[in-house]
């Protein structure tokens, strides 16, 4: 994909770069490594509309708190572990973007995430939750689930944030899990009290069952989800226990009762298949998806802005519908107020 014409000089120059990346041996430890490093690809710089000061200036609150297990509805394993995590404010806003990164469930951390997401705060005028998630093998897929729920209730109880103002926004794994947390809360019959305002998907890693498809054959070119990584990887998801993945992958329950998705992907990324498969379930269901679909990019290639012009596209795209969405749930809670 990254000698293709069509593609952006700087897409060319990357995939020459990150290709020697293939002759180092992947391990998770290296995953994690890379995944920690992500602050570094997200200069100020490449978002003209705003200044270094703000971005500089901006508090990031730590969050550090436990749950009694009589307070949490939705949990699946009831445990009493706390929340933890990164919250960027915004003065004046009731908004929040629920972020959750990404890393195959084998790596990601608030930390990692929080310049890029500092620039959707800043951007969009909201506040923004990263909670923190166990990862496996040290853990289970259900830890991961319990600890995204958890820090949902939150938002919701701790906080004082109403759902119609939290918009979900999750990276690869984070949107598989942010599937996982809208399906439980439909699954529950907490459609009015819990479910969010919509959720954006970049490129959600949401089919866990054997590999087939785009997630087998496009690793011989995407340049993060390669061969190496897809060897050391999936192994960890298959371990996860009999039945596992026909009955948590999120592509394989139901999309019924969700709010509208934002859905971006690679028409050339390992994930392109399931991910069309889950946006044709979802509008059948019912659910408002709106579909971006860029050519010859590798996964979450939405995620570096500051080497691609394709990637701050994308970016775009997804800002404008945050705000089309929060704009419209504030609209919705207005019309309720005059009635």
């Amino acid at each position: 994909t990254g000698i293709h014409k069509d593609a952006s000089l700087e897409y060319h120059a990357l995939t020459s770069l990150m290709y020697w990346g293939r002759i180092f041996p992947t391990t998770i430890r290296r995953i994690r490594m890379s995944l920690d490093m992500l602050p570094m690809w997200h200069g100020y710089e490449i978002y003209p509309s705003i200044s270094y000061k703000q971005l500089k200036d901006t508090t990031i609150e730590t969050v550090d708190y436990t749950f009694r297990n009589e307070d949490v509805d939705m949990s699946i394993k009831k445990s009493s572990q706390s929340v933890t995590g990164l919250f960027i404010p915004h003065e004046n806003s009731e908004n929040v973007l629920f972020w959750l990164y990404g890393g195959a469930y084998l790596g990601g951390t608030s930390k990692g995430n929080v310049h890029f997401a500092n620039k959707f705060a800043q951007h969009c005028k909201t506040n923004v939750f990263l909670p923190d998630y166990r990862l496996i093998p040290e853990n289970h897929f259900f830890d991961a689930l319990e600890d995204v729920i958890r820090s949902y209730e939150y938002l919701v109880k701790v906080r004082n944030v109403k759902p119609r103002n939290i918009t979900l926004l999750g990276i690869s794994s984070g949107g598989g899990l942010c599937v996982r947390l809208m399906q439980q809360i439909a699954e529950l019959n907490l459609k009015e009290d819990m479910m969010p305002s919509g959720a954006v998907l970049m490129s959600p890693y949401v089919d866990y069952t054997d590999a087939k498809g785009s997630f087998k054959d496009y690793t011989v070119h995407d340049l993060f989800v390669n061969e190496a990584v897809f060897e050391v990887g999936i192994p960890y998801i298959s371990q996860q226990g009999e039945g596992f993945a026909a009955k948590e992958s999120p592509s394989q329950r139901s999309m019924k009762g969700l709010p509208p998705l934002c859905l971006v992907v690679s028409e050339h990324e390992c994930c392109y298949d399931m991910n069309i498969e889950l946006c044709n379930k979802a509008r059948k269901a019912g659910v408002e998806v709106d579909l971006g679909i860029w050519k010859f990019m590798c996964h979450v290639w939405v995620m570096l802005p500051a080497f691609l012009p394709e990637a701050r596209g994308a970016i775009e795209f997804v800002l404008d519908w945050v705000n089309r969405s929060q704009e419209s749930a504030s609209f919705d809670v207005d019309c309720i107020q005059q009635k």
